[in-house]
C-alpha cells in the first residue's frame, strides 16, 4: 500500500511491526524489496518499530478525545502529555491524503503516565468535515478492545447541552458496534470563567441532567 496507508494502520496500534511471516521475514524486510517508495516506507516501519522496542507493553488503552472545537480539547491533550512519564507523537494526519476513511483530524499519543497507565490518546479534531472519517476510525480502533470516550464540553457555548447530546449519540453508536465495554467520562471546561455562582449552577445542573437521560 500507498506509505500513508501503512503509516495509518501502524498508528491504530493494531498492526506489530515486528511480527514475522511463515519464512521468518518482518514487515521492515519486505519493505526493503518494494519497487517504489522503498525509502519512505522503511523509514515508517523503522519508527514504528523503534516505538515497540521501546516501549515493550503491549497493556495500551485506547482514549478517544471528542468535543467540539474550543472545548478544550487540545488543552487536556497537552495536559496528560506533560504529565506523563513518557510520551510519543505517533504522527499527525491532518494533510493526509489518499487514504479512505481519511484520518485526518486525528492525532494520536502513546503514552505512559504514572495515574493513567498506559495510554494511546487520540486527539480527534472537532470540525463537522472531519465527522464521516471520525466514525470509521473509531469503529476500527474499537475493534478487539474496549475504549474510553472523553467528551469535552464548553459550558460557557450557548448551545453546550444540545453539542454534549449530539456527542454522547455519536459515542453511544460507536459503542454499540463493539463487543467490548467502554467507558465515558464528560469533562466540562471553562467553569472557572462563569464568575456568578447562581449561573454557574444553572450551567451545571443542565450538564447533568443531560447526562442522566443518555
Amino acid at each position: 500500500g500507498r506509505p500513508e496507508v501503512v503509516e495509518y494502520f501502524l498508528s491504530t496500534g493494531n498492526c506489530n511491526p515486528l511480527a514475522k511471516d511463515n519464512e521468518g521475514r518482518t514487515p521492515l524486510q519486505l519493505a526493503k524489496e518494494r519497487e517504489y517508495d522503498r525509502d519512505t516506507v522503511v523509514a515508517i516501519f523503522k519508527k514504528f518499530g523503534d516505538i515497540k522496542i521501546s516501549h515493550p507493553i503491549d497493556s495500551y488503552v485506547n482514549v478517544l478525545l471528542v468535543g467540539n472545537p474550543g472545548a478544550g480539547k487540545s488543552t487536556l491533550s497537552h495536559v496528560i502529555n506533560d504529565t506523563a512519564t513518557g510520551s510519543i507523537a505517533l504522527g499527525s494526519f491532518r494533510n493526509v491524503g489518499g487514504v479512505v476513511p481519511c484520518t485526518a483530524g486525528i492525532i494520536p499519543y502513546k503514552i505512559q503516565h504514572r495515574t493513567l497507565g498506559n495510554i494511546i490518546l487520540h486527539d480527534f479534531a472537532g470540525h463537522s468535515e472531519y465527522y464521516s472519517s471520525h466514525s470509521a476510525v473509531i469503529e476500527n480502533l474499537l475493534q478487539g478492545s474496549g475504549g474510553m470516550f472523553l467528551i469535552v464540553v464548553n459550558i460557557l457555548e450557548k448551545e453546550a447541552v444540545k453539542q454534549l447530546h449530539q456527542w454522547l449519540t455519536v459515542v453511544r453508536n460507536e459503542a454499540q458496534k463493539t463487543l467490548n465495554q467502554c467507558h465515558v467520562i464528560v469533562i466540562v471546561s471553562h467553569v472557572d470563567e462563569i464568575s456568578d455562582p447562581v449561573e454557574r449552577r444553572r450551567r451545571k445542573e443542565e450538564i447533568q441532567e443531560i447526562i442522566v437521560k443518555e
